[in-house]
């Protein structure tokens, strides 16, 4: 218990090391040399850096913040997390070859953390059964082995099926799909390959073609396969339904409040919902994120992300998203937050604009002792990378 007791109170430990640093000398055939210096401590950081960059020594992190008795806790998290983004920016391609600066890197770190930090809640709209998929299928013709013998330059076909569902090609009409294919031997050894076809336009409600991937040069030994589909010009839309009650008073608040989620919010949430497909616009606004009600003379606030479905792949690009609020827009204080074009997406979640407003239109506000039930809409045109791997292919070479 008193080992647990130490571990997690890393001040105090802290406390014990300065305390220690200034007895040692009167202990007999004991003295500043059984204690490590802080100038050791933070040779053995450089040290550590050069083998690892992984940020500040935790020790030294804790030792630092002794002095600051009111939020200790928060000083170390916040000398780690500085550190371990000096060390990261260090490292980054970005700075070593000039492109961008350490602090400018350091910056678009500490922003992305912040962007992490807002929580867009969304749920699956269980209404829509018909959804948009794709995916990769092996075939009972696939040539998981083959031979070729040594002075024969044959380059074998690896076929696989490509097959689309896209049950609302009225909004979806302009999908347009770019395959790729690579050999995979080891991580310093690749051979890459053409498809046939390498581009199509899905124009149908349920598509399907052959993709033959051939290798650039004749194959020797086991490979993985990997399969890539570039879906270009996906669409989507997301719901999110608001309780508006206008200029209502605390009173009629406690008595109605409670009784309005339970009748218009599945488990008592009123989230964005969206089909489960390549990926999710979420977005809410509200007095605080997870609102379900509008009241008027509250100051809002409004957030909204991209975010890559439970799929193999990644999302590459959000080409453009629209949130339709009606009325509400001309109070935003940033329209980027509403609409954006053309957007890198750097990672599973893309955090999108985020804006406040103070003000409600009037229909929103002035309506006596009724309300309004709204569902507000979202859309968003996005590419995706759909992946497909297929290990153990294997060619041997025989004399």
């Amino acid at each position: 218990m008193e080992a647990v007791w130490f571990v997690t109170q890393p001040h105090h430990l802290a406390m014990i090391w300065l305390v220690l640093s200034f007895t040692a000398p009167m202990v007999p055939e004991w003295g500043h040399e059984t204690l490590p210096s802080f100038d050791e401590l933070s040779e053995a950081q450089v040290r550590l850096d050069e083998i690892s960059p992984q940020g500040e020594l935790i020790i030294l992190s804790r030792l630092k913040c002794v002095g600051d008795v009111e939020n200790y806790d928060g000083c170390v998290a916040k000398r780690q997390e500085d550190s371990i983004l000096d060390a990261k920016c260090k490292q980054s391609e970005l700075v070593k070859t000039g492109i961008q600066t350490k602090a400018e890197c350091i910056e678009e770190e500490h922003e992305r953390i912040e962007e992490e930090k807002i929580k867009v809640a969304g749920a699956e709209d269980r209404t829509i059964t018909d959804k948009t998929e794709a995916k990769f299928e092996e075939g009972d013709y696939f040539p998981k082995t083959t031979y070729r013998k040594a002075d024969d330059d044959q380059k074998t076909n690896y076929p696989i099926e490509f097959k689309m569902k896209n049950p609302r090609l009225e909004e979806n009409n302009n999908v347009e799909v770019e395959f790729s294919c690579n050999f995979e031997k080891s991580r310093d050894e690749n051979v890459s390959g053409i498809t046939i076809p390498e581009k199509i336009r899905v124009n149908e409600k349920d598509y399907s073609t052959t993709v033959v991937c051939k290798p650039d040069e004749p194959l020797n030994g086991t490979y993985r396969v990997t399969y890539g589909a570039l879906i270009s010009n996906l669409n989507t839309w997301t719901r999110l339904p608001k309780i508006i009650v206008g200029e209502k008073d605390n009173a009629w608040m406690e008595e109605w409040a409670d009784q309005l989620i339970d009748a218009h919010c599945s488990r008592s949430r009123c989230v964005a919902l969206a089909p489960s497909e390549f990926a999710t616009l979420n977005f809410a606004f509200g007095k605080t994120l997870d609102d379900p009600i509008l009241r008027a003379g509250d100051t809002y606030f409004l957030a909204a992300t991209v975010e890559k479905g439970n799929v193999p792949g990644e999302l590459v690009k959000i080409n453009h998203f629209e949130l339709e609020l009606e009325g509400i827009k001309n109070y935003v204080d940033d329209p980027d937050a509403l609409e954006g074009w053309d957007i890198e997406v750097r990672g599973d979640v893309e955090h999108l604009a985020t804006a406040t407003f103070t003000e409600l239109p009037s229909e929103y506000v002035n309506l006596g002792d009724e309300y309004l039930y709204k569902e507000f809409i979202g859309r968003v045109n996005y590419d995706f990378r759909l992946e497909e791997e297929i290990s153990n292919v294997r060619v041997e070479v025989i004399s």
